[in-house]
């Protein structure tokens, strides 16, 4: 394999959120890929490691050797390129086109709810016992929240599955139909019933063509949180409750399916599902939350029989408070990769949780052992400490900390993660939501954008989102709600898709003043090049005011987009659906 090479740097700054232990990483995984034996692929370089090194340089003569750093890592990379290894990618490179522009307050006109019929479905009510009183005339307010958005009985009309967030009851599965009323799909199975359904997806489990769901669950039947109250420091937390498996029964109804886990009963605070080892059969991916919490794939053999892998998926993201995974194909190879959010332990600083970066990107490679996969890093939270620290200076509401917090306690991290291909190159891209809060009680959301050049990502988040500032609040008694999903969908049907945030719902509130303009829940796509929120004050939109989970889908059949969302205030609890008319 000697060859004559020009040393280049494919990625020549070093960014301060990308650490060394990457470039050790990649170094073992491309010594592996090329024949010369690094071992286990732990960021850890060793004898072994170097030895492989040695010998790697000794077969290419023409290279100046390196030690075990930034340069060895290129000369590598270099080489896998010129031998047209397949899935060469790196994790955070340098910006390809720097981004120049500023913070912008320019808004979109091109979505509005002018020519939309909005038609009501009631939902039952359900109140939350949150962390108090299981009696439900005790209980908080109700808070439905929309767990998947897809076409449960393949009649060409989305449908919707909602949990009751704190409830204990099943989730419920809600038909889309013509009339744009949703209608109720039977679920008898009282062993669905779930305290909290963090995070759910919608995928064919069973490969029988029908959508089937997979919810991942946070909380705890409550027994220990109402005895001892929530602040008992993590030492006595109940382990949450089981993960549920829900198989569609051809439209018509859907029946539970145990699945293992890991330990038992799991607190998994996000999930997903990918095929990892192309077999045919969709896997389910849960994430653990918690410090040094073990997290594995469970693996689906014939869409009846699961097991779980042994093998974690690596040490970084069982270390750091996790909070959402997501899959897709980041670099093309034809295997399933995996991205996952996490989070510092306290001190929750932006400055902190950059040092660590607030991203894993796990490469698959086909099958469940994760031992050799590539694994990097990268990632910063969307504001500085200094915007942090002026945000808690205006924080003029009274500071009574919520449950479990200090009194002026600054927390900001990560939060929901979604792989999406947002500029159509063909290259999957990563939105990553993101907040801050002081003492515990929520006072603003951003995100991030990592655009995938097909080689390595870069931040490209105000290229493309120049207005994001309206996903921020430095007003201290209005704020943006925690992001949890981020659905991509071409909501005003002029071909380019779009991008809607489904988070708690927004104050209404944040409408009354000028300098908070832009509805910061919808941007709109120009043309692959920037997105843009839409505008309170130039667009016909007051019947999104105040909703909460905001999403987009056809959930009337009749080909174009339409926008729904959540109203749960004043003793009502309804679906309020914006259909567009032909």
């Amino acid at each position: 394999m000697k060859t004559l090479l020009s040393i280049t740097f494919l990625c020549g700054l070093f960014y301060s959120s990308l650490v060394t232990a990457n470039d050790d990483k990649i170094i073992q995984f491309y010594l592996n890929q090329l024949g010369f034996n690094s071992g286990i692929v732990d960021g850890k370089p060793g004898k072994k490691t170097k030895s492989a090194l040695k010998n790697f340089y000794a077969s290419n003569t023409d290279i100046v050797p390196k030690e075990v750093g930034l340069n060895a890592r290129n000369d590598l990379l270099n080489i896998a390129k010129k031998l047209n290894l397949p899935g060469i990618h790196y994790g955070l490179c340098s910006n390809p086109t720097p981004q120049t522009k500023p913070l912008s307050r320019e808004y979109s006109d091109a979505f509005d709810l002018t020519e939309h019929k909005e038609v009501v479905t009631v939902l039952p009510k359900y109140r939350s016992f949150s962390y108090g009183s299981t009696d439900q005339r005790n209980g908080g307010p109700v808070e439905p929240e929309i767990k998947g958005v897809g076409d449960l009985n393949n009649d060409g009309i989305d449908d919707l599955v909602i949990d009751y967030y704190e409830t204990s009851v099943p989730p419920l599965f809600l038909r889309g139909t013509p009339s744009g009323q949703f209608k109720q799909i039977e679920l008898s199975e009282m062993k669905a019933s779930r305290r909290h359904i963090r995070n759910g997806e919608l995928a064919d489990i069973n490969a029988d063509g029908y959508l089937d769901f997979v919810g991942f669950t946070t909380g705890d039947p409550g027994r220990v949180w109402i005895e001892e109250g929530y602040d008992i420091k993590g030492k006595i937390i109940p382990r949450g409750e089981a993960d549920i498996l829900l198989i569609n029964k051809n439209g018509k109804g859907f029946r539970n399916i145990k699945i293992p886990e890991i330990r038992k009963n799991d607190w998994n605070h996000g999930g997903t599902t990918a095929d990892l080892n192309n077999d045919g059969f969709i896997d389910i991916i849960p994430l653990s939350e918690g410090e040094n919490e073990k997290t594995a794939p469970v693996i689906n053999t014939d869409g009846r029989k699961f097991s779980m892998s042994t093998s974690e998926y690596s040490e970084e993201i069982s270390y750091y408070v996790t909070s959402d995974i997501d899959s897709a194909d980041f670099n093309n190879d034809g295997f399933a990769d995996l991205v996952v959010t996490v989070t510092n332990l306290r001190p929750r600083t932006p400055k902190e949780n950059n040092a660590i970066g607030t991203l894993r990107v796990v490469y698959g490679d086909g099958d469940f052992d994760f031992t050799n996969n590539l694994e990097v890093k990268f990632g910063e939270i969307w504001l500085t400490d200094k915007e942090g620290k002026s945000i808690v200076n205006n924080y003029n509401r009274k500071r009574e900390p919520s449950v479990g917090h200090d009194t002026g306690h600054i927390i900001t991290g990560s939060g929901n993660v979604e792989a999406l291909d947002v500029d159509a190159d063909g290259f999957v891209d990563i939105l990553e939501g993101q907040y801050f809060s002081v003492s515990g009680r929520w006072l603003g959301s951003g995100f991030k954008y990592y655009r995938n050049t097909g080689e390595c990502f870069y931040d490209a988040t105000f290229d493309f989102f120049p207005n994001q500032v309206t996903n921020r609040s430095y007003k201290s008694n209005i704020f943006t709600n925690y992001i949890h999903n981020f659905y991509q969908n071409d909501v005003n049907n002029d071909g380019f898709m779009d991008i809607v945030l489904q988070t708690d719902g927004g104050s209404t509130k944040w409408t009354k003043l000028p300098e908070n303009e832009g509805f910061p829940y919808i941007f709109i796509n120009r043309q692959n090049q920037e997105f843009l929120p839409i505008s309170y004050h130039s667009s016909n939109i007051a019947g999104l005011y105040g909703l909460d989970d905001i999403v987009p889908g056809d959930f009337n059949g009749d080909g174009l987009i339409d926008i729904i969302g959540i109203y749960s205030r004043d003793d009502i609890t309804e679906i309020r659906a914006f259909y567009l008319e032909n």
